[in-house]
């Protein structure tokens, strides 16, 4: 990958400038690390779907975390809460991943997407309003691209998931696949938008790549001309980086 960006500035530029909220936080030397360069690596899925990532996510980190680890702690600190204020300088890197390399291989974007949660897993904001975070991020996305652009890419909605039931962390793939197939289905009036389409498919943590790879399916069979994801952070065990390298 060419496209390289520090994280630290972005966290400055980006925070300081959209969002007056964090103006008062300190992202000085707490924030410094020795990962500080976001330069996107990209995964194959089984069904030849690629996916880009930012950085490493280290869940288990408790030393010299990632900046994306750190990003996404704060972005979610619980599986009931999120403060989106941190969704910013993600988002903004991935918008500048889309037109740096994305876009050059799909030659254009027709949608923006993002991996639904079910209503009764919605977070809990700082506002006290319950958000969606691949569709906070999806949205910001969005919004980052028109004015990197110039013209606005239509984010939307094509996916639904029918249960609240949670996919087990650092499961089996197999296992979590079998799962992910019941879990998520297009939504019917959508259909006719997402033929002959290309789109880009968000979510802010890729684990295994089961729910990429239903949910990239689902797009495929629905007539998308081309799919590629893009996520946050590649969620791996610190242990096992220790043990296996």
């Amino acid at each position: 990958m060419s496209h390289k960006e520090c994280i630290n500035r972005v966290c400055f530029e980006v925070l300081s400038r959209d969002n007056k909220y964090l103006l008062s936080v300190k992202l000085s030397s707490a924030w410094i690390c020795r990962n500080t360069l976001i330069e996107p690596k990209e995964i194959v899925l089984r069904n030849g779907v690629k996916v880009l990532y930012l950085q490493t996510y280290f869940p288990d980190a408790k030393s010299n975390p990632s900046c994306i680890t750190k990003l996404i702690r704060k972005l979610k600190p619980n599986n009931d809460e999120m403060d989106s204020r941190f969704a910013y300088p993600i988002a903004y890197l991935m918008a500048r991943i889309i037109v740096d390399i994305i876009l050059k291989e799909m030659k254009r974007i027709d949608f923006i997407t993002y991996v639904p949660s079910h209503k009764n897993e919605l977070r809990k904001d700082f506002d006290n309003r319950k958000r969606i975070l691949s569709k906070r991020l999806a949205t910001l996305v969005g919004e980052y691209l028109e004015k990197l652009l110039g013209k606005r890419i239509s984010v939307q909605s094509f996916l639904d998931k029918t249960s609240d039931w949670k996919l087990k962390k650092f499961g089996p793939y197999e296992e979590r696949l079998a799962i992910a197939k019941d879990l998520y289905k297009i939504k019917s009036s959508y259909a006719a938008y997402i033929k002959g389409s290309s789109v880009v498919l968000i979510d802010d943590v890729m684990t295994t790549g089961a729910t990429l790879t239903i949910c990239s399916d689902l797009l495929i069979k629905a007539g998308a001309r081309k799919v590629i994801g893009l996520v946050a952070g590649k969620a791996r065990r610190l242990k096992n980086v220790l043990k296996y390298g």
